[in-house]
């Protein structure tokens, strides 16, 4: 079963799961208990927290997302461990070998200089790396050939470049494994009911992170029919708050001014960080979500903003949502827009 504890609050999570552990011990005494983020500082904090609450933290195994759906697929899939050879570092290589050694034409004049293709070759990895995770359709699609007219005809020699990378890989016999066509033949597996139980943990604790992509929700929703998968999700926000933006008519009904949740920019910030978890978990019918939201004392500004977002319809106020302070958080999508803007204008003569 797939269970959502949702809290303001990180500690009331993992004093939930500490709960979990101690009064739902596994039949196994030798199995572990399973938990997946991103940090390994708060894998540090939990280890001392769980101690100090049942006074041992012992026979815990903490995973990166990344790390636990590869050993996930090779267990099920692969049935034997496998090098995945699919990263930035890899796959940019690739590209600097393939621009120097191959006529392969680019809509981009950087062929004579070698900084260029190498800062090329980095933009073009991290691409890929994204369409691997967010796109793999795209990627099973480049891979086989098939609706490629859907794609523009200026993006179409993106999709020479993958095959190009993935005939290197076959001439150099490495692996050809990613999660694209991974997770391709894992949805296969679960049409055909063929899920070895053994091979999956006996439960798992999955603590929300920016790692968390929408492929690896599904996959962990999927092997909830199987586990119990309990997913600690740490929200300022009670209700749900994308719908809540979304949903105009509810906010005219309640007589609250539409432009203050609209033009809120601190609600839309969060808002593309929750709207993961809200369209790919939230609005699922098969989940339990649990609340353990906990209203804050009123003695500081921050406080004060966190007691706001528990309310179903935040106000904007003038004293706290400070415009500039949320605008510099984007810097850094506004430099990349601008590097793209940089390299199509200088080396772009299509």
């Amino acid at each position: 079963m797939f269970i959502i504890y949702k809290s303001n609050n990180l500690n009331h999570l993992l004093l939930k799961a500490t709960h979990i552990i101690r009064d739902k011990p596994l039949d196994n005494i030798f199995s572990k208990e399973i938990f997946i983020h991103d940090h390994l500082i708060l894998f540090e904090y939990l280890n001392i927290f769980i101690a100090q609450k049942i006074g041992i933290s012992a026979n815990l195994q903490y995973y990166h997302p990344d790390v636990f759906i590869w050993k996930l697929f090779e267990k099920l899939l692969l049935k034997k461990k496998i090098n995945n050879i699919f990263t930035s570092s890899i796959i940019m290589w690739k590209i600097v070998k393939i621009l120097d050694h191959k006529k392969f034409v680019i809509p981009f004049n950087i062929k004579n200089n070698n900084f260029e293709k190498l800062k090329f070759s980095f933009l073009m990895a991290n691409i890929f790396k994204q369409y691997i995770f967010y796109r793999p359709d795209w990627i099973n699609e480049f891979e086989k050939n098939k609706n490629i007219l859907k794609f523009n005809h200026d993006e179409q020699w993106q999709i020479k470049l993958w095959i190009e990378i993935i005939n290197d890989i076959k001439k150099n016999n490495q692996s050809v494994y990613h999660f694209s066509n991974l997770f391709q033949s894992f949805q296969l597996l679960i049409q055909e009911k063929k899920i070895n139980k053994t091979c999956l943990p006996c439960r798992l604790f999955v603590i929300s992170s920016f790692s968390l992509n929408p492929s690896y929700i599904k996959i962990l929703k999927e092997i909830s029919l199987y586990i119990d998968v309990y997913f600690l999700y740490t929200t300022p926000y009670k209700y749900n708050i994308f719908n809540i933006i979304k949903n105009t008519k509810s906010i005219e009904t309640k007589n609250i001014y539409k432009k203050n949740v609209l033009n809120n920019s601190l609600i839309k910030l969060w808002g593309q960080y929750a709207k993961i978890y809200e369209f790919h978990i939230i609005e699922s019918e098969k989940i339990k979500i649990i609340h353990y939201f906990k209203k804050n004392k009123n003695n500081n500004l921050l406080k004060n903003i966190q007691n706001d977002f528990l309310k179903k319809f935040p106000k904007k106020k003038k004293d706290y949502y400070n415009q500039q302070i949320i605008q510099f958080l984007s810097i850094f999508v506004i430099i990349k827009k601008m590097k793209l803007k940089y390299y199509m204008k200088n080396y772009c003569y299509f």
